[in-house]
């Protein structure tokens, strides 16, 4: 539970969307209008439920009362694989490749930040390569703490989570 006042850490690893796709049952049509593929039908369905529940997640968040308080990311961990899905859904948005490749369409993935009131809605920023090893020295500097003596790569790009473009 949260405590009022007090900070947390909350770490929410979803294995949405990695195959086996599962909806629940009744759901496995939701997206006839899209596609006839059953495998496409299953991920978009697994996708929409992901949706929802990430949903709940910030609604949650709100409810607190701690949104200003609280940041937020959606990070994707690779590419979807070069497969027939893939080609179906244009699931790398056109990228070229997929997973276990290096061009963008294998490590190009969505990074979405949510802070109300430090992170400004509504910003895209194409120019930046930001990775998860990035991600422990910019947590330190937002939080405005020392970074451990420890050895670790990446570097603060609290800048670029603030808005601003490098």
């Amino acid at each position: 539970a949260v405590a009022a006042g007090r900070p947390f850490y909350v770490h929410v690893p979803y294995n949405d969307t990695h195959s086996p796709y599962n909806v629940p049952p009744g759901q496995e049509n939701d997206f006839d209008h899209i596609t006839s593929d059953p495998t496409g039908k299953l991920f978009l369905g697994e996708l929409h439920n992901l949706d929802k529940q990430i949903g709940r997640l910030v609604q949650g968040i709100d409810a607190l009362g701690v949104s200003q308080d609280t940041l937020i990311l959606a990070i994707g961990d690779n590419g979807a694989p070069n497969d027939a899905l893939n080609t179906l859904l244009r699931r790398n948005g056109g990228l070229r490749t997929g997973k276990g490749n290096l061009y963008e369409g294998g490590i190009r993935e969505p990074f979405i930040i949510r802070w109300p009131g430090t992170v400004p809605a509504g910003v895209v920023n194409s120019n930046t390569i930001i990775t998860t090893l990035d991600l422990l020295p910019t947590w330190c500097a937002l939080a405005g703490i020392p970074l451990p003596n420890a050895p670790f790569a990446g570097e603060d790009m609290s800048d670029v989570f603030r808005g601003t473009l490098r």
